[in-house]
């Protein structure tokens, strides 16, 4: 057993060495990286850059979001050195941190371009994990009351499973702020690997999606959006007159149930039942026929149905002219953007958040290209992870009996390739041995066989004695009697013609 445990203890070290050189060669200089593609954004912020929370974000003072906030790697680790996230920590929390521009973005000059990264560190079964493009706030009593002009990113719970894309209108006519939400918007990703979720509103007012650079929704800015005034609306003044009638069809008053017609009687007494022979008024009494189904029976009768001759039809209100209707020309031109804000209530710890990146449409090229220099470096390490993961559980949970028939199988094949001068004697002795054990159990003779084969690795000259005393152990040893199958298939594989000892003829 001390063998096994030195086994498995320096097969996981070995691997946990292999991994971490295999992880150092990624190397993901995100300083770096941040600072040459700044210049292509309004804003670009990198908490792996910094490692640390940036000044410029602060965390919410307002009491109801008691969630905390941390720049860590977190519980689900890429496998990059040094390689660190925005996380909301807590479940069943609000969570609220958000960051004020020094001057505001305005849109209205090229669009708007928003992209970031998100990472579900435990999967994502309740919660949110988009970004707020706010207006003109307080960053330390910022809350869900604070007016934003885009709301961008994933949110799943319940029902509800999409990537929100809503962004906010002032309507001149009834000077209130109006959300327009995506009519199809795509689903979440899932997972726990990293996502990157990027927006781009043109001047043509148009609008782009596109999860993890491939786009997943497209089109125009009125027509797939909902949240528009109608040009008509029901007059709430209008009421229905109390004459009007809105049922098509009614009873024919001059039809008339059938004489004939059986709608009581369901069962009736089966008068063809004879009496029984031994049947005694006397003493059994009156007897009572047995009942049968009635024949004539038609069940409830209703009158035919007609067409009303007085129906108008479904009565509905007569349309008005919306006075808050109107028409925008340009919804591309949004509002001017003050400041960044994650609001979120999450029944799931881990949330994270990094790369956010606020640009005009012109910058959409930069932030693809910033997507392959920092996304994919870590989607392919989350990915390389994930399968050191996968083999260090197996490694974990794998039983004593396999991990020793696989010494012992790697011990047997290689005595058996190892040259040896006195090779012909050893098989010889095997052979005798297998011939004196012929009286004995199937199991004691591949144990004999499993012994053998270590013994000859160690002492060529004590093989014979071990063998036996092998023999003699493993029929007394009930844990080596269960794993009579696994040895069972070590010892029936098949060997090349070298390999196979020489049997004697007696």
């Amino acid at each position: 057993m001390k063998q096994f445990f030195f086994l498995i203890i320096f097969t996981l070290t070995f691997a946990l060495v292999a991994f971490c050189e295999k992880s150092h060669d990624v190397k993901l200089d995100h300083k770096g990286i941040a600072e040459k593609a700044q210049k292509n954004f309004f804003s670009l912020t990198s908490f792996s850059a910094s490692g640390e929370l940036p000044k410029e974000w602060v965390v919410t003072k307002n009491k109801d979001y008691k969630g905390e906030w941390k720049v860590e790697a977190g519980s689900n680790p890429n496998g990059i050195e040094g390689d660190k996230i925005l996380i909301a920590q807590h479940a069943a929390s609000k969570h609220g941190i958000s960051t004020k521009f020094e001057k505001a973005f305005d849109p209205t000059e090229d669009g708007l371009l928003v992209q970031y990264e998100t990472r579900f560190n435990n999967h994502l079964t309740c919660a949110g994990s988009y970004l707020k493009l706010l207006q003109d706030f307080q960053p330390k009593k910022f809350s869900g009351e604070d007016n934003y002009v885009v709301m961008f990113g994933p949110d799943k719970c319940g029902g509800t499973n999409k990537v929100h894309f809503i962004y906010k209108r002032l309507n001149p006519k009834t000077e209130e702020w109006e959300e327009h939400a995506l009519k199809s918007p795509p689903s979440v990703k899932n997972d726990v690997e990293p996502h990157v979720y990027t927006l781009v509103v043109d001047k043509e007012n148009k609008f782009e999606l596109l999860i993890d650079g491939e786009s997943k929704a497209k089109g125009d800015l009125v027509e797939d959006f909902d949240g528009w005034q109608e040009e008509e609306i029901d007059d709430p003044e209008d009421e229905k007159p109390e004459d009007w009638v809105e049922e098509a069809m009614i009873d024919d008053p001059e039809d008339e149930k059938p004489e004939d017609w059986v709608e009581d009687e369901t069962m009736i007494e089966d008068e063809n039942a004879d009496e029984p022979e031994d049947w005694d008024e006397d003493e059994d009494g009156e007897r009572e026929r047995p009942m049968s189904a009635n024949p004539d029976y038609k069940g409830d009768w209703k009158p035919k149905k007609i067409n009303n001759p007085e129906y108008k039809g479904e009565w509905e209100p007569k349309k008005i002219k919306n006075k808050s209707y109107y028409v925008d020309q340009n919804p591309w031109k949004l509002e001017k953007i003050f400041g960044l804000g994650i609001e979120i209530w999450t029944m799931d710890a881990g949330l994270g958040f990094d790369n956010i990146i606020v640009g005009d449409a012109t910058s959409k090229d930069a932030a693809l290209e910033y997507i392959e220099k920092t996304w994919k470096v870590r989607k392919e390490a989350q990915k390389d992870y994930t399968e050191w993961e996968l083999e260090q559980a197996k490694a974990e949970t794998e039983t004593p009996s396999e991990s020793e028939s696989e010494t012992e199988s790697d011990s047997e094949s290689e005595s058996e390739s190892e040259p040896d001068s006195e090779s012909e004697s050893e098989s010889e002795s095997e052979s005798e041995s297998e011939s004196e054990s012929e009286s004995e159990s199937e199991s004691e003779k591949e144990s004999e066989i499993e012994s053998g084969s270590e013994s000859e690795s160690e002492n060529e000259i004590e093989s014979e004695s071990e063998i036996e005393s092998g023999s003699e152990k493993e029929s007394e040893n009930e844990s080596e009697s269960e794993n009579e199958s696994e040895i069972e298939f070590i010892s029936t594989e098949p060997k090349t013609e070298e390999e196979k000892p020489e049997k004697k003829e007696l």
